[in-house]
């Protein structure tokens, strides 16, 4: 019936820690507090017809080195021997509030508090599961094109209306700072055959590719059948 059909599985889990963290992003030490909005892992399953697959995780973290997208890719394929793990892909959206893999940037946290070691297991297994469930959870979908609205944040560097810019530290210019925020987005969308729904895949922006599914609740987007 479906000559052309693409598999797609999605699940999302917290990795969120119960232990404070240290948090990566700046260039001092800071020991989380509180947990505002919990970090999450996204995964997206994909097979077509002719067996061709990939697994993509979205990970609200920094960053990722590979030798722990390696740690996944082996995990995963030790419960999905049939699946090539090195189609496994990690991304990261680049937040600067969420836990630390790298020991040797800080000192030694607090004995409260997840050491990056401890977290880096934390994640592995967290990161294999919700790919495995994802994977599991294939059913025949679709692919369609979209315009949706979301508010992304302002940048880091600030172009001022003399033509001046920078970044980071204190300033006396007394020029009104330029620019704003990032409203419209051009984005592939999925969905099962069975639904009506579509999850956002990622933003076409050449200088935005990301993950956007943890907008999907947030804002409406329009898709185009």
């Amino acid at each position: 019936m479906y000559n052309n059909a693409l598999s797609i599985g999605w699940t999302q889990e917290s990795i969120t820690p119960e232990q404070p963290v240290n948090l990566f992003g700046m260039f001092n030490e800071r020991i989380s507090t509180h947990v505002e909005e919990p970090c999450t892992v996204t995964a997206l399953a994909l097979e077509s017809t002719d067996s061709e697959h990939v697994i993509w995780l979205s990970c609200d973290l920094l960053n990722i080195t590979l030798d722990v997208v390696q740690d996944v890719r082996n995990a995963v394929s030790k419960q999905i021997p049939e699946f090539n793990s090195n189609k496994v892909l990690i991304s990261c959206i680049h937040t600067h509030n969420a836990p630390n893999f790298q020991g040797d940037l800080f000192p030694e946290p607090p004995t409260d508090v997840m050491t990056p070691d401890g977290y880096r297991a934390f994640f592995i297994e967290r990161a294999t599961e919700v790919a495995v469930r994802a994977w599991t959870a294939r059913t025949v979908g679709q692919v369609s094109p979209a315009l949706g609205h979301a508010v992304l944040g302002w940048c880091r560097r600030v172009v001022y209306s003399d033509g001046t810019g920078q970044m980071y530290g204190k300033h006396t210019k007394s020029a009104i700072p330029l620019g704003g925020t990032s409203t419209s987005l051009v984005c592939f969308g999925a969905k099962s055959l069975q639904s009506s729904h579509y999850d956002p895949l990622f933003d076409v922006c050449p200088l935005l590719f990301s993950v956007l599914q943890s907008i999907g609740s947030r804002s409406p987007c329009h898709w185009a059948e």
